[in-house]
């Protein structure tokens, strides 16, 4: 969409909505399943003040989907 279909849409009031590409929705999907581990992770730390190898991996793996939408 153009900048000047975009302010038209607005103008007219109507909704505009932002279209994702295929990578960038399975990313999102990925990011919302690691949301999990990443709750386990900070829940152990806080219990045990220690990462295990396993969780800087998946730690890793969260910082790298990250990455990939930015």
């Amino acid at each position: 969409m153009t900048v000047s279909e975009y302010l038209l849409k607005v103008g007219l009031g109507k909704q505009v909505k932002a279209r994702l590409t295929e990578e960038e929705v399975r990313i999102f999907r990925e990011l919302t399943a690691q949301g999990n581990n990443l709750n386990q992770i900070a829940r152990g730390v806080n219990q045990t003040g220690l990462l295990s190898p396993s969780d800087i991996d998946d730690l890793m793996k969260i910082k790298e989907l990250i990455k990939r939408l930015l």
